[in-house]
């Protein structure tokens, strides 16, 4: 069982960076997009 649960601590870890890395990717391109402004529109996106 313990295994079983680290393994999805594991997955869920991954899962969370892969997303970090995508929202970083949509900043960024926003960014060049806006300037600036372009992180306040993509958090009022995501919240």
């Amino acid at each position: 069982v313990k295994d079983r649960e680290i393994t999805v601590i594991n997955n869920y870890e991954v899962e969370l960076e892969r997303h970090n890395a995508f929202l970083h990717s949509k900043i960024a391109e926003s960014e060049s997009f806006h300037g600036s402004s372009g992180i306040s529109y993509l958090i009022s996106i995501f919240h």
